[in-house]
């Protein structure tokens, strides 16, 4: 565990890699409360993997609006495997 991790792990309001993880798409979305977004915004002012994390993720969220058309991309299931995939590439990504 690095440093700034550590230093994460014992800073009040500060939140966890894993739950970052787990509530991006909340966070992407704009569905979280003001101080949960803060706590995003200062996760990723500390944490350089996450912040890429998260860009890449936006980009992949947009790159897959844009090719089905933004409209009908609250229609459109995409495959859990395909999800899966994506998550395991980006975790095996170096500084990860």
């Amino acid at each position: 565990m690095s440093m700034m991790h550590k230093m994460m792990a014992i800073m009040p309001g500060t939140i966890s890699c894993k739950e970052l993880d787990e509530k991006l798409d909340e966070f992407m979305e704009g569905d979280l409360s003001g101080w949960d977004r803060f706590r995003f915004r200062l996760h990723f002012l500390m944490c350089a993997a996450c912040k890429a994390y998260a860009t890449g993720y936006a980009k992949t969220v947009g790159l897959i609006k844009n090719s089905i058309g933004e409209g009908d991309a609250q229609d459109t299931d995409v495959p859990e495997d395909l999800i899966e995939s994506i998550l395991e590439q980006s975790s095996k990504e170096p500084g990860s």
